[in-house]
């Protein structure tokens, strides 16, 4: 069975939409294990008195769980056929999500790595997102761009 890992974007409905239909054109759903994952990006704030990170321990698992269960809804509510129940669902923290993602794939073995990208028009449609562009350079999988 095929596995992938899709980078979800919790913040953004337009790319979230580009990955369910991306998802569905490519049946990348059928016979295939999905892992969604989204990386939350910690604040600091060091001029602060006391220097203050957001989120804090204390916040991160009613973060982590909300946005886990958030992920499950609308993936159940976007691919309605059935399939949905060995997908998995992480939320991760960093001050680098790139970095964390990045190292997160290392860790598990995928056949490929989904993530979506504003299609962008005339000399910004040269450039892939900076995020789409290191997923690109530093996944050892292949990486699936939807614009």
């Amino acid at each position: 069975m095929r596995e992938h890992i899709v980078c979800f974007p919790m913040n953004d409905e337009v790319l979230q939409n580009k990955v369910f239909d991306g998802i569905k054109k490519h049946n990348l759903h059928h016979n295939a294990k999905l892992h969604f994952v989204h990386v939350f990006k910690e604040e600091k704030y060091p001029y602060i008195v006391p220097p203050y990170i957001y989120p804090s321990p204390d916040q991160k698992a009613g973060i982590k769980s909300t946005i886990e269960d958030i992920m499950k809804k609308m993936v159940d509510g976007f691919i309605s056929d059935g399939e949905t129940s060995g997908y998995e669902y992480t939320c991760l923290f960093s001050e680098d999500p790139k970095i964390e993602l990045e190292n997160f794939i290392n860790k598990h073995k995928y056949s490929t790595v989904i993530l979506a990208t504003r299609g962008k028009k005339g000399i910004e449609g040269l450039f892939t997102s900076s995020f789409a562009d290191y997923m690109i350079k530093h996944s050892p999988y292949d990486v699936l761009v939807l614009r």
